[in-house]
């Protein structure tokens, strides 16, 4: 009877055990990147591996993907022991991770039979939360390859500060590159703007090609800017564009936006 108890003793254990976690000193981190893709979408689906956590999402309205990677290198314990696909609401991971203190130390996991996501923030007090797994349609989303005629990498907050200046003016905005001149312009009915950044030791700009975006589209990636210093833009004529925010050995968040195309 004993050998039988120890044996079902073992196998509880094992199901008990953590299939997955992560454990950051940094939280802030995590904050600012679900933040971000909050304004996209309201439910990921996370895959857990031994190389990072990563996360493929499409907005509703299928205009807009963001590609999302934490690395192992992020966090100070990282423990997956086979590949995991865990689906959630982001609002409500977000509605935890804003009582997360900035000095916290913050754990993630889920064992192998839960149906819920246990997220410990431990600090003057430990604090635990229990958020439940959501069904989603197991379907992975495929990211594209896309052949870009033009590169822009710059200062992530000049291109925030750039983008919002078009939005009070236009609902789009014109990338264009020429010359080793990045211009970005809208035209609206109060009026038209137009920003022209050169080609200098801080800003590198690559290829001649034209095309228009959404402006509350770019403008909710831009918000992205807390991730990295700089921003690559990637785009082509009248081409979906790219834009991509890494934090060195940490994270890296990439968005792929539909094109405008224009009614002439």
């Amino acid at each position: 009877m004993e050998d039988e108890l120890n044996e079902e003793d073992k196998k509880l254990m094992e199901e008990l055990k953590p299939i997955f976690k992560i454990s950051l000193a940094d939280p802030e981190m995590l904050k600012k990147s679900f933040k971000v893709i909050a304004e996209f979408v309201t439910e990921i689906t996370l895959d857990m591996t031994t190389d990072g956590m990563d996360m493929v999402v499409m907005d509703p309205a299928n205009v807009a993907m963001i590609i999302y990677k934490l690395l192992p290198s992020s966090c100070v314990e990282w423990e997956v022991s086979q590949k995991h696909r865990i689906s959630l609401n982001i609002g409500h991971v977000n509605s935890v991770l804003k009582n997360c203190k900035k000095n916290d130390f913050l754990v993630i996991e889920t064992s192998k039979e839960a149906d819920k996501v246990d997220i410990v923030m431990r600090g003057k007090a430990v604090r635990r939360y229990n958020l439940p797994l959501i069904d989603l349609e197991d379907k992975e989303q495929k990211v594209p390859e896309l052949n870009m005629e033009s590169k822009v990498v710059m200062d992530s907050k000049s291109f925030l500060e750039q983008i919002n200046e078009a939005s009070n003016t236009s609902d789009s905005v014109e990338f264009k590159t020429e010359d080793g001149v990045f211009i970005m312009s809208g035209v609206g009915e109060i009026g038209s703007v137009k920003m022209e950044n050169k080609a200098d030791d801080n800003t590198r700009i690559e290829g001649n090609s034209i095309s228009k975006y959404s402006i509350e589209y770019i403008s909710k990636m831009a918000k992205a800017h807390t991730i990295g210093k700089d921003v690559m833009i990637e785009f082509g004529k009248e081409y979906p564009c790219r834009i991509t925010y890494t934090e060195i050995d940490k994270q890296k968040i990439t968005f792929i936006l539909a094109p405008r195309v224009s009614d002439d």
